[in-house]
């Protein structure tokens, strides 16, 4: 399905109505920042309920449209369209956040905590928020997550912002596609850097092959052999005898290596 203006303008009309129904501009106990939508005309940022999330009103959204329309077959990651992206840096030695506190109650309770496997470590995580603000996303061979190599193949199109580590505030629009505004402090003016490379061809060409694009699947590397044997003669037999072999299985290498 093609994402254009009509469809833009009927979506961002239902997410303002959508707000306006089910969010309050100021927090309280019941509304949380899980979830935000901007009304440009006031320009208030409406947070919706803690039980709202992206995907139940993408829900909503396909439910609303009615049978016939063709907006049913718009999928939840074209749904998640984004007009602005605004990302804001704190300064060094200034980075306390929520994401903090998050890794804090996690060291609280490893510290308490005998960890042999990784599940033990995935249970540390569960139990660390009383809230449930901590998840686990175990990578179970590829199938919980991957990571994709975008760097290579991305790199002949874009120029980089020189002297980037000195900005702390970063904005992206989607009709000035390539183009990165950036600022040193929250007082600062707006500066604006193109990124993307044309090398003398039309930028919507450019954009268009970005967009094409498919990245290939990084795969973990192994440890090597050696750090293999050491950790198998060195570090296994300190284990209790029930986790030696799901923590360090025996390998089985041939002539030259550990049997």
């Amino acid at each position: 399905m093609t994402i254009d203006q009509n469809v833009k303008k009927k979506v961002k009309k239902f997410l303002e109505k959508y707000a306006q129904e089910h969010g309050q501009p100021d927090p309280s106990q019941k509304y949380a920042r899980k979830i935000a939508v901007e009304v440009r005309s006031s320009g208030e940022i409406i947070l919706l309920p803690t039980y709202a999330s992206y995907r139940s009103v993408h829900h909503d959204f396909v439910i609303s449209v009615g049978e016939e329309s063709n907006l049913k077959s718009l999928k939840y990651e074209a749904f998640r369209y984004y007009e602005t992206i605004e990302q804001n840096f704190l300064l060094a030695r200034h980075s306390k956040s929520q994401v903090d506190s998050g890794f804090g109650m996690i060291k609280r309770r490893y510290k308490k905590s005998t960890v042999l496997s990784k599940e033990q470590f995935a249970e540390v995580v569960r139990k660390s928020s009383p809230a449930g603000l901590n998840k686990v996303q175990c990578y179970e061979e590829g199938k919980g997550f991957q990571y994709c190599d975008i760097e290579k193949d991305l790199e002949p199109y874009f120029k980089k912002l020189p002297k980037i580590g000195k900005y702390h505030h970063f904005f992206f629009e989607s009709y000035n596609l390539g183009v990165i505004k950036f600022k040193e402090f929250v007082d600062s003016k707006w500066e604006e850097f193109d990124l993307l490379k044309t090398d003398g061809r039309k930028r919507e060409k450019v954009i268009e092959e970005i967009r094409n694009l498919t990245f290939p699947i990084l795969p973990p590397k192994s440890l090597s052999l050696k750090r293999q044997e050491y950790l198998y003669k060195e570090v296994r037999p300190l284990l209790p005898k029930e986790f030696r072999d799901m923590v360090f299985p025996r390998l089985n290498i041939g002539s030259q290596g550990m049997l």
